[in-house]
This record gives C-alpha cells, sequence and structure tokens, in this order.
C-alpha cells in the first residue's frame, strides 16, 4: 500500500463551517484501497510548520508528498496556559480551525501578521505582545529570504530521502499580492513544480471566500483532485 502525505496550510485541509468534501477527501476516494492518504496540513501553517510537517511525511516512510507553500507573513510561537508538550515537534501545535482538536494539550501556534484579531488562538495580551514586536521589526526582505531558503530546505530534504512530490509555491511571492520580488523562485525544482497554484486559483474565482483565500466551489476541488491523482497514479 503506498502512503500519500499532504504537507501544507489551510488550503491542504478543511476549516471551520466547510459543507463540501475538499480536494484531499476526494483525492483519498478517488486513489482507492492501494493508497492511504495522511493530510497533515494545518491552518495557518506557517512554511516552518510546513517544514516540519514534511518530516513527518518522511519519518512516516511516506512514497508520496504533495507541498504546499505558503505566505511569507505567518510565523509561530508558545501559546500561553498550554499543558505539557508533546515530543514531536509537528504534535506540539495547535489545530486551528478543528472542532475536535483540544488546544490545551498543544502549545504551540501559528499566526498571520496581517491577522493578529480575534481569529488568532493566542490570547489578547500576547497577541498585544506579537503585533508590537512584529510592527516595530518585521521586515519583508528578511521573511522572503527566510521562507525562501525554509521551503527549498523542504523541497531539497524530500530528494534528499527519494521521495516523489509535487510542489505548489502557494502564498509564498505570489504575484496575487503584487510587487513580488522575482518570479523564479525554486527554479532547480521546475519539474515538480504543480500546475495548479491554489492561492492564484482562488484569486480568480468569483465564489472564493477571499477572506481566507479558500476555494468553495465543488467542481474546482473535483478537478484539483483529479490532477493530483493522475500524478500520483503515474509515480505510484
Amino acid at each position: 500500500m503506498k502512503k500519500i502525505f499532504i504537507c501544507g496550510d489551510s488550503f491542504g485541509c478543511p476549516d471551520l463551517g466547510w459543507t463540501i468534501d475538499p480536494w484531499p477527501v476526494l483525492l483519498a476516494n478517488q486513489l482507492g484501497a492501494d493508497y492511504t492518504v495522511t493530510n497533515l496540513s494545518i491552518s495557518c501553517a506557517s512554511n516552518l510548520l510546513i517544514r516540519i510537517q514534511v518530516d513527518q511525511a518522511i519519518a512516516d516512510q511516506a512514497d508520496f508528498v504533495i507541498l504546499l507553500g505558503t505566505t511569507c507573513t505567518r510565523s509561530q510561537g508558545r501559546v500561553r496556559d498550554s499543558d505539557q508538550p508533546h515530543t514531536a515537534l509537528y504534535d506540539r501545535f495547535v489545530r486551528v480551525g478543528n472542532t475536535n482538536d483540544n488546544a490545551h494539550k498543544r502549545d504551540l501556534a501559528c499566526y498571520s501578521i496581517p491577522s493578529l484579531d480575534e481569529t488568532c488562538v493566542f490570547d489578547k495580551s500576547d497577541i498585544a505582545v506579537i503585533k508590537d514586536y512584529q510592527y516595530r521589526l518585521f521586515d519583508l526582505d528578511l521573511a522572503i529570504y527566510e521562507n525562501q531558503c525554509i521551503i527549498e530546505s523542504s523541497l531539497h530534504t524530500l530528494k534528499q530521502h527519494n521521495v516523489p512530490f509535487v510542489f505548489d509555491q502557494g502564498g509564498f511571492e505570489n504575484a496575487i499580492f503584487g510587487n513580488v520580488r522575482r518570479t523564479d523562485y525554486f527554479a532547480e525544482f521546475d519539474q515538480h513544480r504543480s500546475q495548479i497554484n491554489q492561492w492564484t486559483l482562488s484569486s480568480y474565482l468569483p465564489n472564493a471566500n477571499m477572506a481566507h483565500f479558500h476555494i468553495t466551489d465543488p467542481a474546482v476541488h473535483a478537478q484539483i483532485a483529479d490532477y493530483y491523482q493522475t500524478i500520483i497514479e503515474n509515480f505510484c
């Protein structure tokens, strides 16, 4: 049985209020009994958390990985008043938007710098500290380069471990934000680049939830699932 892993942010997993099957669920159903699909994606994941997901997938002997990149304006930290941390870094992160997850058993969480508000899992006093820190010290050029290095580390690690993968650059330096620094990021991995960038795709869809860049059209999710199914079956 082939092990398929999805590593990413909210584009790889449903958030609160979803009433349709997202593409990872459709993909698992379409691949059938010869495959297992493990979805490690977490809403609001930073590229560092996605890198941690990649480590988890490799440790679990993945046969194929779908990697979804995200924006460089996300970071992570310790959540106040948490219980004892788990050993594995991945298990320490709060599953944002998952009503079945007990956040108090996890002590780390990601946050989006433009969305430091009541939607953030950190408490108000910590949010105030994070805002002060980010607004005083955040530098976009540094963040872009840092996240470029993190994403490159994920891709190189997958190649080093001979794990086939497909890579969606996602929100990292996406042209939908305007004034991107470069258009040739990760050129050495072009053969692994997905033809679908979900952040770009969602920006063109009239029925997308633009507040979270989520794709809400079931037909589009079906197209994404079909696309990845074809790639996986060709590799596995």
